[in-house]
């Protein structure tokens, strides 16, 4: 019997680890995919003062994704709206936006260009910070021979706290 439950478990964690390397292998080929998360926040000082506010928070959000080629992007925009909802204090209830866009292009026969913008109005979904974030990412990639390559690039980032 000890044996059989066993083999049962061994198969069904097999599958499992199957079934999930099918849907990321699925989710590479896609041009549109559409994503949802919801997260769980307990902090005893969210506002971080002496008043000592104990909260806990719920941030569901809602993402839009697309590619310009599944195999092979070289246009990518992510799109992500964040509800922000937390208990005993109305500071960090908010929506919040992230969009971030990158374009990829090949400029000669080794040499490659990465250019990534990010805009983030009031935090993400990830995090507590009220803040507007915009960034702008320029890269240069020459691809040596052998999977060796060397990269420059240039970040301007410009944050601006609420």
């Amino acid at each position: 019997m000890r044996k059989a439950l066993t083999a049962i478990l061994a198969i069904i964690i097999i599958s499992v680890s199957v079934c999930a390397q099918t849907k990321e292998a699925e989710t590479a080929r896609r041009r549109w995919w559409i994503s949802m998360s919801l997260a769980s926040v307990f902090d005893t000082n969210i506002t971080h003062d002496e008043q000592q506010i104990s909260s806990f928070g719920l941030v569901p959000s809602l993402g839009f994704h697309f590619r310009d080629n599944p195999e092979t992007p070289s246009f990518e925009a992510d799109y992500e709206v964040g509800l922000h909802r937390y208990t005993n204090t109305d500071e960090f209830n908010r929506v919040s936006h992230n969009l971030t866009t990158v374009y990829r292009r090949q400029l000669v026969k080794r040499f490659y260009s990465k250019t990534t913008t990010e805009i983030s109005l009031k935090g993400s979904s990830e995090d507590r910070d009220i803040n507007n974030n915009y960034i702008f990412e320029q890269q240069f990639q020459y691809r040596f021979p052998q999977h060796q390559s060397c990269r420059v690039s240039q970040r301007i980032d410009s944050s601006g706290i609420r």
